[in-house]
Formats: structure tokens, C-alpha cells, sequence
């Protein structure tokens, strides 16, 4: 059985190494190295009661999570939510980010949000599309921002409004 749950601290460590997974796969807009249960701690669980975070737990064990964070630090975007879903490698195309995404955008309705945002690499292509079918909408591109080994990569902006 699969539940959707608050995030709690003794949820941190799986969390934090589904998070790094990505890191290491080159998936996340987020980070370029690993971070500490401690960072992500500060991160997803930061006590602010507008912003809200979740693990989707499979027979006790974490699969994926989702978090509702600041868009941006500036005090003109607090309207505006980034959500951010993670699932482990082996747990991928089962459904869970579809699930994790629709339960975020349903919170941050409920908060009162404007609007959510989705910052995601253009490849591969199947990401562009699962947020299109979420009902996001592409806004941009930013060009060249987020280093590589290989050079630069390129973040493309998707919007959906909540309201």
C-alpha cells in the first residue's frame, strides 16, 4: 500500500540520497554536487508553514518526494512556488512523480499560491512533455546558465497558474 505523507526529519536521509541520485545523473536544476542531510534539511524543511514538503513511501520505504520552495528569494515572487519531484532510479515510470506533482499543485492551491513553477533541463524530452501534460505551460529558456563538464547547460522556465 502507498501512502503520500508530510515530510519528517527521519525522512531526510533516504530524501537526501534520492536528491543526490539526481545530482550524480546530471537530472536536477538544482545542484551541482552533493549536498548533506543537513542542507537538505534547511532546504525542504525550513519552518516556514507556506512552503510544504512530501515523500510518497511504498511498503515503508521511499520512493520519491516532492517540495513546494520559494520561486525566488526576492519578496515580489513570494506568490509563486517552485515545485520540485524526485523519484529513486528504480522506481521510475511507475507513476509516483505524476502522483507526487499532482499533489503538489493541489497544496499549493490550497496555500494560496499564483502560481507553480518547473525549472527543467530541455533534455531529455519526456520531462519537457510530463509537465505539458500537467497542465504547465513553457515561458522560457534560459540560455547557457548551469555549468557542465562539457560546457553549459540551458533551463527552460514552465508556469502553471494555481488560481
Amino acid at each position: 500500500m502507498a501512502s503520500m505523507e508530510p515530510m519528517g526529519l527521519n525522512d531526510l536521509a533516504t530524501v537526501t540520497a534520492i536528491f543526490n541520485e539526481a545530482i550524480k545523473a546530471g537530472e536536477t536544476t538544482q545542484a551541482l554536487e552533493p549536498k548533506t542531510i543537513q542542507q537538505c534539511q534547511s532546504w525542504l524543511l525550513n519552518n516556514k508553514p507556506e512552503y510544504e514538503a512530501y515523500v510518497y513511501r511504498e511498503k515503508a520505504e521511499i520512493k520519491g518526494w516532492m517540495a513546494l520552495t520559494p520561486f525566488h528569494e526576492r519578496e515580489a515572487y513570494s506568490p509563486t512556488v517552485e515545485l520540485s519531484v524526485y523519484v529513486t532510479l528504480s522506481a521510475r515510470s511507475q507513476g509516483i512523480g505524476n502522483q507526487l506533482a499532482k499533489l503538489g499543485l493541489t497544496r499549493a492551491r490550497t496555500l494560496g499560491f499564483h502560481s507553480a513553477m518547473l525549472l527543467l533541463f530541455p533534455q531529455p524530452v519526456y520531462r519537457l512533455n510530463w509537465a505539458k501534460r500537467l497542465g504547465f505551460v513553457e515561458r522560457g529558456r534560459l540560455e547557457g546558465v548551469v555549468p557542465i563538464e562539457q560546457g553549459w547547460r540551458d533551463v527552460m522556465l514552465f508556469q502553471l497558474y494555481c488560481i
